[in-house]
């Protein structure tokens, strides 16, 4: 949602973009680090002397509120939620508190909300805080709703993801599709369900999709078997159908692998993967 916000910006504001999203690398969960690769950028972009950035937080924090105070940017953070709480940069956007910027800067943020569980409304579902701060703060804000999976608006996305691999699939494959989001109506869920389902035959046949089954990690998979027994194993287990979950679609993907290379090349690929991004 970010990225594509700041994507439109591109045509309506002249000024410099910078993007950071949380959450998605090591050195993105620590504020710190969010706020010097930050100061770095703008730095570079309007060919700035490259001070040392203090060590200390609240000497660092100032010294970011007063780049952007001197210079007009567009600055977009996704997920606060997924920084860490060292230096109470979740729990009480620490970094941001006080700012005060050019008269051109805008800066747009994302969160979770913090929810309570309809089932116990004592207890609660998600608790980062990031958006009771910004609720107090009086920023002002869009709420971004779930996916009605039955709108025809999510029918529109699963299509248009499919057309970027210039795929389609039947009808009744869509139905199945849709009823599986019911649980978990997210973009990760459709861009996940899409990535599976580019791969179902069109003459795939749905026996009952109304009739879900569990797996061995308690998801539910809606069936979906091929007419043709003669296809490869992986065309076969792939018209399987759809877990319910992200959780679920990614184990249902990683599955996958592990039938089609086997369970150690597997584990190995992904081992290596990880190591080459941590460094470790």
């Amino acid at each position: 949602m970010v990225s594509k916000i700041a994507e439109c910006c591109n045509q309506e504001f002249l000024i410099p973009k910078i993007v950071r999203f949380c959450g998605t690398s090591k050195q993105s969960v620590d504020a710190y680090v969010l706020i010097t690769s930050i100061c770095k950028q703008i730095q570079l972009i309007y060919n700035l002397p490259f001070d040392i950035i203090p060590n200390d937080y609240a000497a660092a924090v100032a010294y970011f509120h007063s780049l952007l105070l001197s210079h007009p940017v567009l600055l977009f953070i996704d997920s606060l939620d997924q920084l860490t709480d060292a230096y109470q940069a979740r729990s009480k956007l620490s970094f941001l508190v006080g700012i005060k910027c050019h008269k051109d800067t805008r800066i747009i943020v994302s969160a979770l909300p913090d929810e309570r569980d309809k089932e116990t409304p004592n207890k609660w579902k998600y608790v980062y805080l990031c958006d009771t701060r910004l609720n107090e703060y009086k920023v002002p804000r869009v709420t971004v709703p779930l996916f009605d999976s039955s709108s025809t608006e999510v029918e529109s996305l699963v299509q248009g993801l499919l057309s970027l691999n210039n795929r389609k699939i039947t009808n009744t494959q869509m139905k199945s599709l849709l009823e599986s989001a019911t649980v978990e109506s997210t973009a990760l869920y459709f861009n996940l369900s899409v990535g599976v389902a580019q791969h179902w035959e069109s003459y795939g046949v749905i026996e009952n999709p109304s009739e879900y089954t569990q797996d061995a990690n308690q998801s539910h998979v809606a069936v979906v078997r091929s007419l043709s027994r003669s296809k490869s194993k992986q065309s076969l287990d792939l018209n399987k159908g759809l877990r319910v979950s992200v959780r679920g679609l990614i184990n249902q993907i990683f599955d996958q692998f592990e039938k089609d290379y086997g369970v150690l090349f597997t584990r190995f690929a992904v081992g290596l993967i990880t190591f080459s991004r941590t460094g470790k």
